[in-house]
């Protein structure tokens, strides 16, 4: 394992602060470069890391230019960067050889066809390693692989406040921006075995969750990345990924959408062009903000043919605001889990370039898989899991 390692960190927000903080306490680490375009965001990141931290001020349109000069010589690359820019930081990776662990996932079917450019250039690129996609695509793969003849796999997950409040019963616990997108962009989904895309926050239903949570509901948004394409083909009947949040929020969010605030083309007022969602999420950003006690609940559920008694596999963690350390439960679970895979990269463990997934990179490796749990667990992130090789107990945890 090299022991003088240099990552760079691309977004210091909400999960890009986490990661610099998590990667600059491994040993293996030397020095972390901390990127964003809001030069004052990335330097109150790096000082909060401390002095394995340095700044790196971007200009806004880095993405452009500048970003190739600074990951040249790195060892790693984590991309916190929100949806839209996060596809454009990965191509530039699989261009310039990169080896890089990427939270978000967005265009999964363009990442996926990365793969030759990727392989050409020498790059090791893991696309969607956070929550949602990333542990939820761990968990499939990993569901697929121990349930015969998996026909169905489904994900509810969502990362919301302790206590509702006004005005969505919702808090920020990562980028309002892509709060804001999974609203409007259509799902991929597979329904009665064919790639389908349907509207966001469509399917509505309630379930009852253990306490901190309650009854709750959840909605379908397009979260499964990379898996109805590189897992679609088992023959999978249905596989959905829901966002789970209090009840009324979806009926708030709708009403936003179908009300034009949540729209992308400008509109004149009082002889100003403005983007609705532009002022939406000005709006709602102080709003939004407050303490940062937060759960995050991840239920997957994968099953196999049969009857009543078909073979299933469940997954379940619920996680909570860590007051030790000051971590937000969302960037507990979005990021620890990317930051053990970049330990595998420093540690020349995974060096076979291409375009990786987390399904097929970790859950259909029962060695990588087990690692990972463990980790988490180290972490104090426990993922109760029930496989067909145990008993299925009723009801919800």
């Amino acid at each position: 394992m090299r022991m003088q390692a240099t990552v760079l960190v691309l977004g210091a927000g909400r999960m890009g602060a986490v990661a610099a903080r998590e990667l600059a306490r491994l040993p293996e680490v030397a020095r972390v470069l901390v990127a964003d375009a809001k030069s004052e965001t990335c330097r109150a990141a790096a000082r909060a890391v401390g002095e394995k931290a340095q700044p790196i001020p971007l200009p806004a349109a880095f993405l452009d230019g500048s970003l190739p000069e600074v990951a040249s010589g790195v060892d790693a690359v984590v991309s916190c960067l929100p949806h839209g820019a996060s596809w454009q930081a990965f191509r530039a990776a699989a261009a310039g050889g990169w080896r890089l662990v990427d939270l978000a996932c967005d265009r999964p079917r363009e990442r996926l066809g990365l793969q030759e450019r990727a392989v050409r250039s020498g790059a090791v690129l893991v696309a969607g390693m956070g929550l949602a996609p990333g542990l939820s695509n761990v968990l499939v793969g990993r569901g697929c692989r121990v349930v015969p003849r998996p026909r169905e796999a489904v994900i509810r997950v969502g990362g919301i406040p302790r206590q509702p409040r006004p005005p969505l019963g919702y808090h920020i616990v990562f980028c309002l921006e892509s709060v804001l997108e999974a609203c409007v962009r259509p799902a991929w989904v597979i329904r009665d075995g064919q790639l389908r895309r349907v509207e966001a926050l469509s399917d509505v239903e309630e379930i009852e969750y253990p306490q901190p949570l309650g009854r709750c509901e959840c909605f379908i948004t397009d979260g499964l990345g990379t898996l109805p394409f590189t897992l679609g083909h088992r023959g999978l009947w249905r596989m959905e990924e829901k966002t789970v949040r209090y009840r009324g929020y979806r009926e708030r969010m709708a009403f936003l959408r179908e009300a034009g605030f949540l729209g992308q083309d400008e509109v004149e007022v009082d002889g100003v062009r403005v983007r609705p969602r532009a002022v939406t999420e000005r709006l709602l950003e102080p709003r939004l903000r407050g303490d940062d006690e937060d759960l995050v609940v991840l239920e997957v559920m994968v099953s196999g043919d049969g009857a009543e008694d078909k073979p299933r596999a469940r997954y379940f963690l619920l996680d909570e605001y860590d007051a030790r350390t000051c971590t937000t439960a969302m960037a507990r679970t979005t990021v620890y889990p990317a930051v053990e895979v970049v330990r595998w990269i420093l540690a020349g463990e995974l060096t076979e370039p291409g375009v990786w997934t987390p399904e097929r990179l970790i859950g259909e490796n029962p060695e990588r898989f087990q690692r990972l749990v463990r980790a988490l667990e180290e972490r104090g992130i426990e993922i109760h899991i029930q496989e067909p090789t145990v008993p299925w107990p009723a009801g919800v945890f």
